[in-house]
């Protein structure tokens, strides 16, 4: 887990927490009653200077550094009330693990994709909106589902490109997918991630607890028209599901992989569905 102060730039709030700066969590306890959060500045070096910081001889007893196995070092390490840390912390990122030993499990599947010509339609403000990219997802049987939207980084190529506005939506139809979605629905809208479009390298939504089985489409865009990038869609599924690309003459191009993530080996082809 991290967290980050909003701002653009590295700035000193006044209380030596840092704008526009990664830190890591590395604790949370209970002590005396109250809950307490204990962070890393990845320089090791610049901490929080209120209450729980290291110079806050108030706090720190005796008992309390042998407690939280406290030393007073400028390390980066520092300990704060959580009270404070919502008050000066605006964002918080959680990394979770789908293949390991301690949970189960998650299929995954890969698509591959490009925002690039006429299927650069942009937001659903605008009438091309139904050129986008789109993509068939069908669940046989309940289970948790989380999708995610990764935008290309091409700052290693040219310093001059900016991250996209990006978002994706996802729409339960009524058919079986093999057809694209010519407007944008609100009756068949059941999530938009994230809720407003911004500069993100990845989106992501969760299905919690679970995903109804049924026929859904997802359509990738970015917030402007023209906006040329490619692009991946991401599905981890706890059960095993069926994506695919619809094209505008209505076959399906299949790229996915549709084993376990410690098994799972790259799929591709395609599949007409006057011969299925």
């Amino acid at each position: 887990m991290g967290c980050s102060a909003a701002g653009g730039k590295e700035q000193d709030t006044g209380k030596g927490i840092l704008t526009g700066h990664a830190y890591s969590i590395l604790s949370t306890q209970e002590y005396n009653g109250e809950q307490l959060i204990q962070l890393r500045n990845p320089w090791g070096q610049k901490e929080w200077e209120g209450r729980w910081s290291d110079t806050s001889k108030a706090e720190w007893t005796d008992k309390a550094i042998k407690k939280l196995n406290h030393t007073k070092a400028d390390d980066g390490k520092f300990w704060m009330a959580f009270d404070d840390f919502k008050i000066h912390f605006t964002r918080l990122f959680v990394c979770r693990l789908y293949n390991d030993s301690y949970g189960k499990q998650y299929y995954r599947h890969i698509m591959k994709g490009e925002w690039k010509g006429a299927e650069a339609g942009g937001c659903y403000n605008f009438p091309t909106w139904k050129n986008n990219p789109q993509y068939g997802l069908t669940v046989h049987k309940k289970g948790n589902v989380v999708i995610s939207l990764t935008q290309e980084d091409t700052r290693i190529t040219t310093v001059t490109h900016q991250l996209y506005p990006i978002a994706f939506t996802i729409f339960k139809t009524d058919h079986n997918n093999k057809s694209r979605m010519q407007v944008a629905n609100q009756t068949q809208l059941i999530a938009q991630a994230p809720p407003q479009y911004g500069p993100f390298r990845e989106a992501i939504h969760d299905f919690e607890p679970f995903l109804e089985p049924g026929h859904y489409v997802i359509v990738p865009t970015t917030f402007q028209q023209n906006c040329e990038g490619k692009f991946w869609i991401t599905i981890l599924s706890s059960i095993d599901v069926d994506v695919h690309y619809i094209t505008a003459s209505g076959t399906i191009e299949v790229s996915h992989e549709t084993q376990l993530l410690a098994q799972a080996d790259l799929v591709t082809g395609a599949i007409d569905f006057d011969s299925k």
